[in-house]
């Protein structure tokens, strides 16, 4: 029987998780799967409420984490267990808020007995946010693309073959700073599947402009050395169809002083431990 790990990074969002899990367990129990759930706990601060019944195939676990770290770090850390455990088992990640349709799942898992030892991204044709949220999101990846020549419609949602969770530590620096870019920056053999993104099964989104914003920084640290090779192309294909004035040079010169500022204050704030990452683990404990 085939093995495969879910992973649900949650932050107080128990309620969804009692919506989700069942939904996971009806799905795959119609395949043949042994499979496991783990839910990352990111240290939430409301009491654990999960009243979902057992399935016969399936058995549910949770990993908690002392200090709340956010999702990207979460799935990372669990990954990182994962490897220094020995669990090598093929996995799928997915938001626990209902925004990431489980029905998907069974397309996934067909897609990847057609892609042996491919990881899966799972972009997304169309969100349900409001309109402005929507515009900006556009804007991002715009910008993002334009300076990274990465096109990052993806989030967590995502299918990795087992031979990776033993690889994915060695790149710890870039997960560290966020999943998706770092999976796009360390490996190649990335298949892509489309889907729309759901409203949340309960309550509001946490993805605010802020932390789109934070997000990018991110992202952009994850490919610093290919952003600052971009920019200085960028500069030097200015200089070559422009007459550079004085006032100009010392634009760019200051915006590209500040930009960099800023993503070196990003990857100090965010810069790696090994040790801290593992530490960061209270417990990890089967539920039912």
């Amino acid at each position: 029987m085939k093995k495969l790990l879910i992973l649900l990074p949650c932050y107080n969002d128990w309620n969804n998780l009692n919506i989700l899990i069942p939904k996971i367990n009806k799905i795959l129990n119609t395949l043949i799967f042994d499979y496991k759930i783990i839910i990352i706990n990111d240290a939430s601060t409301n009491k654990l409420k999960l009243n979902f019944p057992k399935f016969k195939n399936g058995n549910n676990f949770i990993l908690n984490l002392k200090n709340n770290v956010g999702s990207q770090k979460a799935i990372f850390t669990a990954l990182l267990y994962l490897s220094k455990n020995n669990i090598f088992d093929d996995v799928i990640i997915l938001d626990s808020d209902g925004e990431d349709n489980p029905n998907f799942i069974k397309k996934i898992l067909l897609f990847s007995n057609k892609n042996k030892d491919s990881i899966i991204k799972v972009n997304r044709t169309f969100r349900s946010d409001h309109l402005i949220f929507k515009i900006i999101y556009e804007l991002y990846l715009i910008f993002t693309f334009v300076i990274t020549f990465k096109y990052m419609r993806f989030g967590n949602f995502s299918f990795i073959p087992k031979k990776y969770i033993k690889i994915i530590p060695k790149y710890k620096n870039d997960f560290w700073y966020a999943y998706s870019s770092a999976m796009l920056k360390n490996f190649s053999n990335i298949k892509t599947l489309y889907t729309k993104r759901d409203k949340r099964y309960l309550g509001r989104s946490k993805m605010s402009l802020f932390n789109l914003l934070f997000h990018a920084l991110r992202v952009i640290s994850v490919f610093r050395n290919r952003v600052l090779f971009i920019f200085i192309i960028y500069f030097l294909i200015i200089c070559y169809l422009y007459s550079l004035s004085f006032y100009l040079f010392i634009f760019l010169l200051t915006f590209f002083s500040i930009f960099s500022s800023i993503i070196l204050t990003i990857i100090k704030i965010n810069s790696f431990s090994n040790k801290y990452a593992y530490l960061n683990i209270h417990s990890f404990k089967k539920l039912y």
